[in-house]
């Protein structure tokens, strides 16, 4: 990985591609402050513009958290396939386009009977709108969910330290060593000619699940037999200028939280469905029952145990 300490990314979306970084090499950044990411997500933030028929952000920019940084970025189902990108890409290749389509088809099948009430037809298969819906639900698929907003991203990256808080525990903030990890993706603005469509960026369609609204979903796909997960896809494109990887000490969450509560990105309204209620109702019952009584630097500090490692995802469910 290719580590830089200061932003190197300009206003003016036409010069993030330039000699200034590497293209075969992810950029980390780690930052010592929340108030740090903040400001590094409000220079894209600014720098997107937006075309006016659809109000889409041009280049698109996508976020997405994960609680573990070590996890390559690949779809639930390639990473079904083997424990390491090496055996996910093997059996990916086994599979012709004919025998890819009809796995897809083989796992949407009872999803769709069930929660739609409907017969399978072939275009399910490849319909964002039913891949998306399922995935802020576990369903394993070719998509790998991510959000617009820098800030839900940052949610979903720190479960688990609500996951410790929900049990009254938290995470000791003592270990300077320990991160989550918030990933950037500079998209494909719409008259760029190097989208050779082997990269696929799907928005949700009208029929907008409630977790989709609420958490701004995005997704992207690699349309390749060539590649598993999105970091070497992008460095053997030469374009892994394009990712940003944000390593966040896990000491920083409990200032994160307070600045999220504030944001109104909570459980209960990421999730606004009975699973959500309840997760929210927990944490409030373990924000009442946590021995958050130190008030050291600008945050709350809690001085018990990291809780068991989670399921890796952008949130409850890899949502």
């Amino acid at each position: 990985m290719f580590r830089f300490t200061t932003s190197l990314f300009p206003l003016d979306p036409t010069e993030w591609n330039n000699e200034a970084r590497p293209l075969d090499r992810v950029v980390e950044q780690e930052v010592s402050t929340i108030e740090e990411f903040f400001y590094h997500s409000s220079l894209v933030l600014s720098a997107q513009t937006y075309l006016e028929k659809d109000a889409i952000a041009d280049p698109p920019v996508f976020w997405r958290g994960q609680s573990d940084p070590s996890w390559t970025l690949c779809s639930p189902l390639e990473r079904s396939f083997g424990v390491d990108t090496a055996s996910r890409l093997k059996r990916k290749q086994s599979l012709g386009k004919d025998d890819w389509t009809r796995l897809l088809l083989r796992i949407l099948q009872d999803y769709v009977a069930d929660a739609e009430g409907r017969a399978l037809t072939a275009e399910d298969a490849l319909d964002p709108s039913v891949w998306g819906a399922g995935r802020h639900f576990g369903l394993n698929g070719p998509f790998l969910d991510w959000t617009g907003s820098p800030f839900v991203a940052l949610f979903f990256a720190l479960s688990p330290y609500y996951r410790g808080l929900s049990k009254g525990a938290g995470v000791a903030p003592s270990d300077e060593t320990t991160h989550v990890a918030v990933f950037r993706l500079i998209g494909y603005s719409s008259h760029d000619k190097s989208d050779d469509g082997t990269l696929r960026t799907h928005l949700p369609r009208a029929k907008l699940s409630p977790r989709e609204r609420a958490q701004a979903a995005l997704y992207t796909e690699l349309n390749t037999p060539d590649a598993v997960d999105l970091e070497s896809y992008l460095c053997e494109k030469g374009e892994a200028w394009r990712l940003t990887k944000f390593l966040i000490p896990i000491s920083l969450a409990p200032v994160a939280v307070r600045y999220l509560n504030l944001m109104n990105i909570r459980h209960d309204t990421l999730l606004p469905d009975p699973e959500g209620f309840a997760a929210a109702a927990n944490l409030e019952y373990g924000l009442r029952t946590a021995q958050l009584v130190q008030i050291h630097g600008r945050g709350l500090r809690v001085f018990q145990g990291l809780p068991e490692d989670g399921e890796e995802g952008h949130g409850p469910k890899a949502s």
